[in-house]
């Protein structure tokens, strides 16, 4: 229910988004912030996630953009409790700092409203705190959004995402990532 309603949401701030007639621009650039819930793989350990991100669209075709981006990520760790034979028993979990580099597709249904699929690495910053046997792995974003004009090439980018990874280490099933998130960005 909270999915739909998100999207509904959504939706009905696309449609009252004031668009330009010259979206998306030739070449697109944007800085945001990020913020997100984890759905699986860490969600037990970690709470939510803060990051920013930049990126970059250049058009391939009119309505078609191809993109690159990169990010910071940051999920916070959490105290989890376990009962061991009646015992109560307190774990604090590392954070998780993530740097994604992923690239993929912008198709604007309308001048103002988009659907983009990305792909890529995730790179783990700090992984001597997380014990994992690997540093990086396979990372995908599908997204959809929202661009609000800000001035005459200037725009702001409202989107919400899905991403996951894969796993960082084979043995532990908790070692890879999923979130829903939003991404507010100034572009120009």
């Amino acid at each position: 229910m909270k999915t739909f309603t998100l999207l509904f949401t959504f939706a009905i701030l696309s449609l009252t988004a004031v668009a330009q007639k010259n979206f998306p621009q030739k070449l697109q650039f944007s800085i945001g912030a990020d913020i997100g819930l984890p759905t699986s793989g860490i969600k037990e350990s970690h709470s939510f996630m803060l990051g920013a991100s930049a990126q970059a669209g250049i058009n391939l075709a009119k309505p078609l953009q191809l993109t690159a981006n990169i990010g910071f990520l940051n999920f916070f760790g959490k105290t989890v409790t376990y009962n061991l034979q009646d015992a109560p028993s307190y774990a604090t979990s590392s954070d998780l700092q993530v740097l994604p580099i992923k690239a993929g597709l912008r198709y604007f249904l309308e001048p103002n409203f988009y659907i983009q699929g990305d792909a890529g690495v995730a790179i783990i910053l700090n992984r001597a705190d997380l014990s994992y046997a690997h540093s990086s792995a396979f990372t995908y974003s599908p997204q959809m959004g929202v661009l609000f004009s800000a001035g005459a090439k200037n725009f702001i980018d409202l989107g919400i995402r899905y991403q996951a990874t894969g796993k960082y280490d084979a043995e532990d099933t908790a070692s890879k990532y999923s979130f829903l998130g939003l991404r507010v960005a100034y572009g120009f």
